[in-house]
């Protein structure tokens, strides 16, 4: 398994570059780290209308690149 972070996820991050950074890498480490029992376990139901508009659509769109 892999984590991907669906474009647009961190647009309304407010820090530094450098944060956001620690911030990935500290989840996909996170991530990595866990056995599928311990993600099940830690996991919780979203509900799609909580998920700000331009999320969503970015769900559906190719990956891009940020500048």
């Amino acid at each position: 398994m892999k984590v991907q972070f669906a474009p647009g996820a961190f647009d309304d991050f407010e820090g530094t570059q450098e944060e956001l950074d620690a911030l990935v890498a500290e989840l996909e480490e996170m991530f990595e780290s866990m056995s599928p029992e311990e993600l099940a376990a830690q996991s919780r139901e979203v509900d799609v209308a909580d998920i700000p508009e331009h999320v969503r659509a970015g769900l559906l769109d190719e990956p891009r690149t940020l500048q």
